[in-house]
């Protein structure tokens, strides 16, 4: 004793305007099924199953019962299936029953795409940038490479929001009258402890759990000028002037020194190295980021110092 099961036909009202014969285009192939579960069917070709139908037989030892194995899509669709009992022994015996299926759409959860299941990595101002001209763009992704919701891919549209969990750092947005393309905007020199975490809410309240991860790897500036970019301190003193210390951080600085407590990302520290030319003009000494500048007497002249 044997079974055996086909489509007979189906349709999907979402896309076809009457019944379609046959099981062709009804079943996903493999890369179909790749291509509905990361982008939807607005940019594959439709199918209602997943896997082609199939019947386990239960025979203890008897064969006495059966269940038809159905692994459909997500989408909303109809189909009629026909099953066929095959005996050979002790007569021959073809028993053949139409089987109507009817799949209906569920409210589907929000859940983060298999690519960036562990995090989405973001450097720190768009990579390495000189202080204080770094320009940041918006990274703009579509939002199904990021994130998947069936609901998104049928009649009515399902729109997604996200939401970042530190908008100081992160910002979220979603456009979806251009493509559903999701625009994030980092905060120009933040990286935080490292981490935020973006969750996408459907129409219904439901969230993405867990949330997308992002990752704000910490990029290494180079110490910039506090004044205009490109211009020299230069500081005028007269002759015989009294000691004078200076505080290089006033000048000079650099934004990694500034402890964002992420682990990943090492705290630095300014080292200072000041040469006088001529030396016969001043003394100078360095101690941490304090500078002393000892003026000789009787001496006129300029003297540039690094």
């Amino acid at each position: 004793m044997s079974m055996s099961v086909r489509i007979v036909k189906y349709i999907i009202p979402e896309i076809h305007a009457d019944w379609i014969a046959g099981d062709e285009g009804a079943v996903c192939d493999t890369l179909n099924a790749r291509c509905v579960e990361s982008l939807g069917f607005s940019s594959c070709k439709p199918c209602l199953f997943a896997t082609a139908p199939t019947v386990k037989m239960i025979c203890r030892p008897y064969c006495t019962n059966a269940t038809l194995v159905l692994n459909s899509t997500f989408v909303d669709g109809e189909a009629v299936i026909e099953v066929t009992l095959h005996q050979a022994a002790p007569w021959i015996l073809n028993l053949t029953r139409n089987v109507s299926v009817n799949i209906s759409s569920t409210d589907n959860v929000p859940q983060v795409q298999s690519t960036y299941r562990t995090h989405l990595m973001l450097l720190e101002d768009a990579g390495p940038c000189l202080v204080p001209d770094c320009k940041v763009a918006p990274v703009v992704l579509r939002l199904s490479e990021v994130f998947f919701d069936a609901d998104m891919w049928v009649r009515g549209n399902d729109m997604l929001t996200v939401i970042s969990s530190n908008i100081n750092m992160l910002n979220c947005t979603v456009n979806n009258e251009a493509g559903h393309n999701a625009t994030l905007t980092l905060t120009p020199r933040l990286h935080g402890h490292g981490y935020v975490n973006v969750t996408a809410v459907d129409s219904t309240g439901r969230r993405s759990d867990p949330p997308l991860t992002v990752w704000l790897k910490h990029v290494n500036h180079a110490p910039y000028l506090v004044t205009k970019s490109g211009s020299k301190l230069k500081l005028n003193y007269s002759e015989d002037e009294s000691d004078q210390t200076l505080n290089l951080l006033s000048y000079i600085s650099d934004v990694d020194m500034e402890n964002q407590r992420d682990r990943s990302a090492e705290v630095d520290f300014l080292y200072f190295k000041v040469q006088s030319e001529p030396s016969s003009l001043l003394e100078t000494q360095i101690d941490g980021h304090l500078l002393r500048l000892s003026f000789l007497r009787i001496k006129m002249g300029q003297s540039p110092f690094l």
